[in-house]
């Protein structure tokens, strides 16, 4: 599962008004669904936040470590490629109204059965995993 938020949303609102931050929800979430898998769900959770779930994997064996010392498995190469994708679809900016606005996101995730064994513990842990990552790439917060 990853877990998405559109960084500064608020301003996006504040900025440009609420029908233009109901274009860029939009847009994003176009753009979610072309960059991942067939199989995967894009859903919209609210306000600004949105969830990948990414369906038909089956976990393998973790057996190789990544640079953090973590053992990495199918699963999480997978997890990897969908969330690169959907990275790349937000370098482009949106056009609202002949206006270019520049939107990232922070991205977390949470994995069966390494991070949790139900969905409401998923969703907790992708949450803050999302948080955690935030505050890695935007520090002035």
């Amino acid at each position: 599962m990853l877990f998405l938020d559109i960084d500064d949303f608020r301003q996006i609102n504040s900025a440009h008004g609420r029908g233009a931050g109901d274009q860029v929800l939009r847009e994003i979430a176009s753009r979610l669904s072309t960059a991942v898998r067939e199989t995967d769900i894009v859903a919209r959770r609210g306000g600004d936040e949105f969830l990948v779930l990414l369906a038909d994997i089956e976990p393998g064996p973790a057996g190789w470590p990544d640079t953090n010392g973590h053992l990495r498995d199918p699963v999480t190469e997978i997890a990897d490629m969908v969330t690169a994708r959907v990275r790349e679809a937000m370098q482009t900016p949106v056009l609202i109204g002949g206006t270019a606005l520049s939107v990232s996101i922070s991205v977390g995730r949470s994995i069966y059965p390494l991070d949790a064994s139900d969905f409401r513990t998923m969703m907790a842990k992708a949450g803050a995993a999302m948080y955690k990552a935030r505050q890695l790439e935007l520090p002035e917060r």
